[in-house]
């Protein structure tokens, strides 16, 4: 067993509302995505912060964070000067507001403020770990930051965020967050303690993500899908992640697809690759298990064909048990791309925590797979 660490501290319920009030004096900086604007939750966590600070607000926050609003939001940074950032929003919002600080300290010699974040959807687990992904738009790549210095001091987990999320971004942030929890359990730093995690939030995910993309979902039960989201990233956190990632990183950035739904159509073949992992396979299996998607007397390979199954059944719910056609990218298209994919996937920060080896050609195979 190796390293393990939570840098974030977590927040709910009431302990969000005493954190709140503890802020006297201070310069806050609230980082959130636009379409947040005018939002009633929004307007209370302002009207709250308000009442004893200076409050601050930038929402220049677009999807997959790209080099050059990066250093836009590090000019308003400097020119507010926060002690506090408060980012509320996605993963682009949060990896935003990590990055404008991150680059702000080291390349700027800015004082790192205090970071507190709130997850507006269940899926990145951005809010409790260390990294960051930025793109550079010119081209086409998405790089990796990844430093503790950027963790979030906090996660506030306020569930009244993720309610009103569309049921489409509730099934893409869901696949994702379930493509955390898979991958931690097998990569190549995954331990008794991420396996916990991992285990406990794939099981949460398959509970409640039907119910939250139904709208039927009660707060509780939203507040239990946002906390699986966060147990996912902190077990990726440590454990690392696998090809899924590596590959939806560089299809996202070239096609522009949403980086859950990458994932979800990746997942699958992620498995099955990794099945062939002895290791692997046994540890899928004993999930199916546990379960109850697999019989105790199944054989590891036909029990995690069965966990398998069971996450194609879930993708299929949610409508994103798709291929790359379905989203009206041409076959010719992605081949065409297929050098700059698998080049830039084998230099992902996630590709080493695959647990079987991946080459050149097993990149080209699952990405053929998806078209």
């Amino acid at each position: 067993m190796g390293r393990f660490r939570i840098h974030t501290e977590i927040k709910c319920h009431d302990d969000i509302s005493a954190r709140i009030a503890s802020f006297s004096c201070e310069r806050i900086w609230i980082v959130s995505d636009s379409f947040l604007k005018g939002h009633p939750l929004l307007n209370e966590y302002e009207r709250r912060f308000s009442a004893k600070n200076t409050i601050g607000i930038y929402t220049e926050i677009v999807p997959d964070p790209p080099l050059n609003k990066v250093i836009e939001g590090i000019k308003a940074f400097k020119e507010f000067s926060p002690t506090v950032i408060v980012a509320i929003g996605g993963g682009s919002a949060i990896d935003t507001a990590k990055l404008i600080a991150y680059y702000a300290s080291k390349l700027e010699g800015a004082e790192r403020p205090f970071f507190a974040a709130i997850p507006t959807t269940s899926g990145t687990g951005s809010e409790v770990t260390s990294f960051a992904v930025v793109t550079d738009t010119d081209t086409n790549t998405k790089d990796s930051v990844v430093d503790d210095s950027i963790a979030p001091d906090e996660a506030w987990l306020d569930e009244r965020f993720v309610m009103s999320c569309p049921p489409k971004i509730t099934a893409n942030s869901g696949m994702d967050a379930l493509t955390h929890a898979v991958e931690a359990l097998v990569a190549n730093h995954a331990d008794a303690f991420t396996d916990a995690l991992s285990e406990y939030a794939v099981k949460m995910i398959f509970a409640l993500l039907p119910k939250c993309y139904k709208q039927t979902a009660t707060a509780d039960e939203w507040h239990e899908m946002l906390a699986a989201s966060s147990m996912a990233g902190m077990a990726f956190q440590n454990a690392g992640l696998g090809i899924s990632h590596a590959i939806s990183h560089q299809i996202g950035a070239v096609f522009h697809i949403p980086h859950g739904l990458a994932n979800a159509l990746l997942l699958p073949e992620a498995i099955v690759f990794n099945m062939e992992d002895s290791r692997s396979c046994t540890k899928y299996a004993s999930l199916a298990k546990k379960l109850n998607f697999a019989d105790f007397t199944d054989s590891d390979r036909t029990a995690a064909g069965k966990l398998l199954n069971a996450i194609k059944t879930l993708s299929n719910e949610l409508g994103t048990n798709l291929k790359l056609t379905d989203l009206s990218i041409k076959k010719e298209e992605v081949i065409s791309n297929l050098p700059v994919i698998v080049s830039k996937a084998g230099k992902d920060f996630t590709f080493a925590g695959n647990p079987r080896p991946v080459s050149n050609e097993d990149v080209v195979r699952i990405v053929l797979n998806i078209c």
